[in-house]
């Protein structure tokens, strides 16, 4: 189990190091940034919580607490991150579902 607790570290780490790679460096807009460090905090932090779990048997219940709280939550606030950053007028890029103006009835 240790060894499954530890590599369930290792891959927590890694896509937390390589989310907060493409945020800082590759992805060129707040939409990118966003959809990026939603989708790699959760994964990353799953992973985590669950190698911490298996190294930490006595603190399953709060993990199992902690990965549905970040499952329920993480979209609902990528989601309203989103619609201000889409309110304050920022761009998207090429596409933007969100225009009405541009929509085709």
């Amino acid at each position: 189990m240790q060894i499954i607790g530890g590599a369930l570290l290792l891959i927590g780490t890694f896509f937390v190091a390589v989310g907060v790679y493409g945020v800082v460096f590759k992805l060129t807009n707040v939409y990118e940034r966003l959809h990026a460090a939603g989708k790699v905090a959760t994964l990353g932090l799953v992973s985590i919580l669950l190698g911490v779990a298996l190294l930490q048997p006595a603190v399953w219940t709060k993990v199992v607490v902690l990965i549905g709280f970040m499952v329920l939550t993480s979209p609902a606030v990528s989601h309203a991150i989103a619609n201000a950053a889409h309110d304050q007028h920022i761009p998207a890029g090429k596409r933007d579902d969100l225009d009405v103006s541009k929509r085709e009835q």
